[in-house]
């Protein structure tokens, strides 16, 4: 064998041996398990296997804090205030007549007759229509969810329905069975095969009866209340989820800390402010407190701002000054912009602390605090106001409460033609504001219904007024000119002043 053929062999023998290269698989490092992600452990139930044990707890937190913590209370405040704000989600009806035009008469009527009954919606009588939507937002954003019950034929008001807002807490979490028609009772909620929700099933104290409509579950009582009954008002998060989690729950534990916090730096200033002396001698018997300094006098316990003394023999004074470094404002601004965070509100908005903002970060923040608040009303529209419209109007035209015919029911209920207006914003420069509105016009790029709309008002709601206001200075013989609404203009005419 040649020198080439004895260099090859080799080379090939080392080529046998060589072992394999170990294939590196590449992932997410988010799911890499080391000794720095050891404990974080995630979870792979089901939306209602997350909930089904630790819902009734985040609850009580939620509502713990919402009692105790003025954040907590800030927070549910602008709930209330941007999503409903002070006169609610109002019906703005764009009727059509027969024709396909516009019908002012009709809308108006229909308009007028909602707003009746919303005097009156409350099964208790206690709140009309703008107060128990503020409630109903209010519970949702503190427990998660809130349950309203339809009580069709309510001799409260002439409509023939009445509104009960209840707790989530009448639906039991251990309440789970699986159904033989291959439907399930999830907490309490019964749903079918597809996970429509069926019936609730409120607890209650009542004993079965042979009406049927009571049912005894591991010895509880509950109702079964069809769910064409009941308006089950909650965010999902997850798909297939049966419950709602309150908004507060990735908030919920900065605010607590928070709270104990403070409770903790307030007395830890209280002690460092408070300057105590201990009187002190070579043996702990020598001094009792009742000795003199020799002159018939106790010695002195208690001195005036600077004032000195002599004590007596054998007593000395040692002082006890604490000091409290004040780290309070960095941990609650740090903690406070967490908890923001995950309120989806701006810190500024939560914390009501513009020290360190100026116009852009402010203007900034309320533009994305309008657009979270603006998600949110649709969905409140969506999941309660537009539902209870919709059963009002089933049950008005049955009770003949309205001043139309049968046949225009359809007429009523269309999305198109059947809108509703909630609350705008105005901006914090008017001037700047109102000109831009006017080029944006100009330009026709905006149309006016937009404008009023951003600002919670309803266009013919404005023009009615502008005619009212027309009709009423020409009665009195005043003429409003378009110079009224330019800055500077002579505004008034015919002697009247400016």
């Amino acid at each position: 064998m040649g020198i080439f053929s004895k260099k090859a062999a080799k080379r090939s023998n080392a080529l046998a041996y060589r072992k394999p290269k170990r294939l590196t698989v590449r992932g997410y490092a988010a799911a890499t398990i080391d000794r720095l992600t050891a404990s974080f452990k995630g979870s792979g139930l089901s939306a209602d296997g997350d909930l089904v044990s630790g819902l009734p707890t985040l609850r009580s937190r939620a509502r713990q804090l919402f009692n105790d913590v003025d954040f907590a209370r800030r927070f549910i405040s602008l709930c209330q205030q941007n999503i409903v704000g002070p006169n609610g989600i109002k019906l703005q009806a764009r009727l059509i007549n027969d024709q396909g035009q516009p019908d002012p008469a009709d809308s108006a009527k229909l308009e007028s007759a909602f707003l009746e009954w919303g005097y009156s919606c409350d099964v208790a009588g206690r709140m009309a229509w703008p107060e128990l939507q503020r409630l109903v937002i209010a519970t949702v954003a503190r427990d998660g969810e809130c349950l309203v019950r339809l009580h069709p034929q309510h001799p409260s008001n002439k409509h023939g329905l009445a509104l009960q807002v209840l707790e989530t807490d009448y639906l039991d979490e251990n309440l789970n069975q699986d159904l033989r028609d291959g439907g399930r009772i999830a907490m309490g909620v019964e749903k079918d095969k597809l996970d429509m929700p069926v019936a609730y099933f409120l607890s209650t104290r009542t004993t079965p009866t042979s009406s049927g409509d009571v049912f005894t579950f591991n010895g509880r009582n509950y109702v079964r209340v069809p769910a064409a009954q009941i308006l089950h008002i909650f965010k999902a998060d997850r798909p297939q989820q049966s419950r709602g989690v309150t908004w507060m729950v990735s908030a919920l534990r900065r605010l607590n800390m928070l709270s104990a916090l403070e409770e903790a730096s307030l007395v830890a200033q209280r002690v460092a402010a408070a300057k105590m002396g201990f009187f002190t001698s070579p043996t702990a018997d020598e001094y009792t407190g009742t000795d003199t300094d020799g002159e018939g006098g106790a010695v002195i316990d208690d001195v005036e701002p600077g004032s000195f003394t002599q004590l007596p023999d054998g007593v000395g004074f040692t002082s006890f000054e604490p000091n409290a470094p004040d780290i309070y404002p960095a941990f609650q601004a740090g903690l406070l912009r967490g908890a923001a965070a995950g309120l989806g509100v701006g810190y500024a908005s939560l914390s009501m602390d513009n020290t360190s903002a100026n116009y852009s970060s402010l203007r900034q923040e309320a533009l994305a605090d309008q657009d979270h608040w603006r998600t949110l009303q649709r969905w409140f529209t969506d999941e309660f106001v537009r539902p209870v419209y919709e059963a009002w109007i089933v049950a008005a035209f049955a009770n003949d409460a309205l001043p139309f015919p049968p046949r225009k029911l359809e007429k009523y209920r269309d999305r198109q033609r059947v809108l509703w207006q909630p609350r705008g914003w105005s901006w914090v420069d008017p001037a700047k504001e109102a000109k831009g509105n006017t080029d944006a016009v100009t330009l026709g790029i905006i149309s006016r219904r937009e404008i009023a709309a951003s600002q919670g008002r309803d266009l013919e709601e404005v023009f009615g007024q502008l005619a009212e206001e027309e009709a009423l200075a020409a009665s009195m013989g005043i003429t409003i000119t378009k110079e009224a609404a330019k800055p500077g203009g002579e505004g008034l005419q015919n002697g009247q002043a400016e």
